[in-house]
């Protein structure tokens, strides 16, 4: 159903003319869009962690075609995603949400904005960064 509906949304894609009268049916077109290929992003994740179809052959097929279609090689990001979970949570080892280290300049920065903002305020500071910022980085 994610294939066809991406396939669909591309076809519809198609339709829009490349004007700037047209940005708020691309700003749309692209909402659209991203939601429905992540779950083509789903399947291909899945497949790269070998819990999409017990047998290999067929799961590297349909990895490797889904990320294709979504511009990201497969093996190689198999291979980086495997390295990835493998330390993942670990707080120096790890690539991602790796908190500073208090005595560092960003520590710092971090305790003293934590500090003038609050706890609910740093929170919500750290999710809209997080999520704004961080995640399309």
């Amino acid at each position: 159903m994610s294939l066809g509906l991406s396939v669909l949304a591309y076809g519809l894609g198609t339709l829009i003319p490349l004007q700037l009268s047209a940005a708020p049916l691309w700003l749309l077109y692209a909402v659209v869009t991203g939601t429905v290929a992540g779950g083509c992003w789903v399947i291909a994740h899945e497949c790269g962690h070998h819990a999409f179809h017990p047998n290999r052959r067929v799961e590297a097929t349909v990895g490797f075609v889904l990320h294709s279609l979504l511009l990201v090689p497969y093996f190689t990001w198999q291979r980086s995603h495997a390295v990835h979970h493998a330390n993942c949570n670990h707080l120096e080892a790890g690539e991602t949400h790796v908190p500073p280290r208090a005595e560092s300049l960003t520590g710092r920065l971090v305790a003293g904005v934590s500090r003038r903002l609050g706890p609910a305020g740093y929170g919500l500071f750290s999710l809209l960064t997080h999520l704004l910022l961080g995640w399309p980085l």
